[in-house]
């Protein structure tokens, strides 16, 4: 509570190399989606596909796509992460009042 905090499921992106052979398809739940959302996606991704990432994006208009090229997402999350705790450390070390 009251701290910025990255979550992501990693056994997503083994289940999906565990069924390489079969398509899952969450394409009804992904439409009963109605607010804005940030897909964080990096081109390296063994888990969504560039074309699902155009259908993701023309199926909702109002999603932002943060890509990361060269990246996967677990990369760059865990890089976030180590970033927000040094600007946490730093900010209570000069006085600034942070939760």
């Amino acid at each position: 509570a009251g701290r910025l905090a990255v979550r992501y499921d990693p056994a997503i992106a083994e289940s999906r190399r565990a069924n390489t052979d079969s398509d899952l398809d969450l394409w009804s739940q992904w439409q009963q989606i109605r607010c804005p959302g940030l897909l964080v996606w990096g081109e390296a991704s063994d888990v969504l596909r560039p074309e699902t990432v155009e259908r993701m994006q023309r199926e909702t208009p109002d999603l932002e796509v943060l890509n990361l090229p060269g990246n996967d997402v677990s990369t760059y999350l865990a890089g976030l992460k180590a970033r927000a705790d040094r600007a946490h450390t730093r900010l209570k070390s000069i006085g600034v009042p942070v939760p």
